[in-house]
């Protein structure tokens, strides 16, 4: 997009981060179906009119594994240490919580 077009609509906003997500959501039920196969569907694609190379999308998709599995990571720990919290606060007294100011 040209520097003086007012940048994208909300809309165009919104389409490049549900891109991504429909890429994964994609190419993660094709590695469940095909595992180790799927690299046979790259000769199916017509990368010259995608604009992109095989190498470009696998290198992707490993970057967007890695950043899915340390995102879903730190939410597993997040949650763990909500968990214990409710867990410690479940185990105080009306009176303990007032003295603690919760």
């Amino acid at each position: 997009m040209p520097c003086m077009d007012g940048g994208p609509t909300q809309e165009q906003l919104g389409d490049q981060r549900r891109v991504p997500a429909a890429l994964c959501a994609l190419l993660s039920a094709l590695e469940r179906r095909f595992g180790p196969k799927l690299d046979l569907l790259e000769q199916e694609v017509d990368w010259q009119e995608a604009g992109i190379t095989p190498q470009w999308l696998r290198a992707w998709w490993e970057k967007h594994k890695a950043e899915d599995a340390e995102r879903l990571a730190r939410e597993d720990r997040q949650e763990e240490r909500a968990a214990a919290r409710r867990a410690a606060m479940a185990k105080l007294s009306p009176d303990e919580r007032a003295a603690l100011g919760i």
